[in-house]
C-alpha cells in the first residue's frame, strides 16, 4: 500500500523484528495459557471468589434495610458509574498524538494516520464485542443475583446459585436474570481504552527517527515517550481500580475481573502484529526507499 506523493509503503514491523514477533506471540499465549490455567482450576478459584464476594458484603447482609454496599462509595462508587468516560483518552490522546506527529513530520502518508484510527477502533470494538459475546455463552450469575451474596441493596426476588467460573448455569431462572457475570465488561472496556495508547505513542516516537534529528528528534520522541509512559501509569492505576470497584459494586468476582483484564491484553495483538514498520531500521534510514523530493529533507 503506497500513497501517492509519501514514498512510503506498508510494512507491519513485526516481519522484521524478531523481538516485535515475540511480544505479540507472548501478549497472546500467556494470557491464554491462564485462562485454561483459570478453567482448569475454576473450584480453586471459586474459593476465593466466594471469599471475596463475602467481605464485599458482610456489612450489608447484616442487616435487611442496608440500602448501600459498605466498600461502592466515593471513588470507587464514581468509577462504577462513569465507565464511558474512559473513552476520552483513546479519542483525545490519539488525535494529540497524531496531531503532534504531523506538526514534527508534515508527513502526507495519510495511510500512516488511518492506519493507527482504526487498528485502535477495531482492537476495542472486536475485544468488547468477544466480551459480550463470552457474557451470553457463559451465563454466570452476578454476586448480587446468587443465594449466597445478593443483599438488600440489590434485592433479587429469586436468586439463583454461585456459579463457578467457566459454569454457566443452566437452571431455573423464574426472574429472567441476565447472567452476565463473566467477563467483566467494566474492566475489559477500561482496559481497551488505556492500554494500547502506550504501545502507539511509542511507536509513533519510534517513527520519528527517520524524519528528524538532532535536537529537534530528541525533543520530539521524548515527548512520545512521555505519553507512552503516562498511559502505563494510568492503566497501572485505573485498571485495578475498576476491578476493585466492581468487587465493592457486587457485581462481579474477582475471577471475572482477571479475565476480562486477560483478554484486553490478548487482543493487544492485533496493535502489535500490525503496527507499521518505523522509517528507520536498527537505526539508520533506508535512503534507498526513502529518496528526498528536494535537496532539503525527506518527504515522507
Amino acid at each position: 500500500m503506497v500513497n501517492q506523493g509519501c514514498g512510503r509503503s506498508y510494512r507491519p514491523v513485526f516481519l522484521h523484528s524478531v523481538g516485535i514477533t515475540i511480544l505479540g506471540a507472548l501478549l497472546f499465549l500467556v494470557p491464554l495459557v491462564l485462562m485454561i490455567v483459570m478453567s482448569v482450576r475454576r473450584q480453586e478459584l471459586a474459593t476465593i471468589d466466594k471469599s471475596i464476594a463475602s467481605k464485599m458484603t458482610e456489612r450489608a447482609t447484616m442487616s435487611l434495610v442496608e440500602q448501600h454496599l459498605p466498600y461502592d462509595v466515593g471513588y470507587l462508587n464514581g468509577l462504577n458509574e462513569s465507565m464511558y468516560a474512559f473513552v476520552v483518552y483513546p479519542i483525545g490522546l490519539g488525535a494529540l498524538l497524531l496531531g503532534l506527529y504531523f506538526v514534527a513530520t508534515r508527513s502526507r502518508c495519510y495511510w500512516v494516520y488511518i492506519y493507527y484510527i482504526v487498528a485502535l477502533a477495531t482492537y476495542i470494538l472486536l475485544a468488547n464485542g468477544v466480551c459480550l459475546l463470552l457474557k451470553e455463552l457463559l451465563k454466570r450469575p452476578r454476586p448480587r443475583q446468587t443465594i449466597e451474596f445478593h443483599t438488600a441493596a440489590s434485592p433479587v426476588s429469586h436468586p439463583v446459585p454461585f456459579q463457578p467460573i467457566f459454569t454457566p448455569y443452566t437452571g431455573p431462572n423464574p426472574d429472567g436474570l441476565q447472567l452476565y457475570s463473566t467477563p467483566s465488561g467494566h474492566t475489559l472496556f477500561t482496559s481497551t481504552c488505556l492500554l494500547p495508547m502506550s504501545i502507539i505513542s511509542a511507536f509513533l516516537g519510534q517513527d520519528l527517527a527517520g524524519q528528524l534529528k538532532g535536537k529537534e528528534l530528541l525533543l520530539w520522541k521524548t515527548c512520545f515517550y512521555c505519553f507512552s509512559a503516562l498511559s502505563i501509569i494510568l492503566s497501572l492505576l485505573f485498571i485495578p481500580s475498576m476491578a476493585i470497584a466492581r468487587l465493592a459494586a457486587n457485581a462481579h468476582f474477582l475471577s471475572d475481573t482477571v479475565l476480562g483484564a486477560l483478554l484486553s491484553l490478548m487482543f493487544l495483538t492485533i496493535i502489535i502484529f500490525t503496527v507499521p514498520e518505523p522509517l528507520t531500521t536498527n537505526g539508520m534510514l533506508d535512503l534507498n526507499e526513502y529518496k528526498p523530493q528536494d535537496g532539503n529533507h525527506l518527504n515522507i
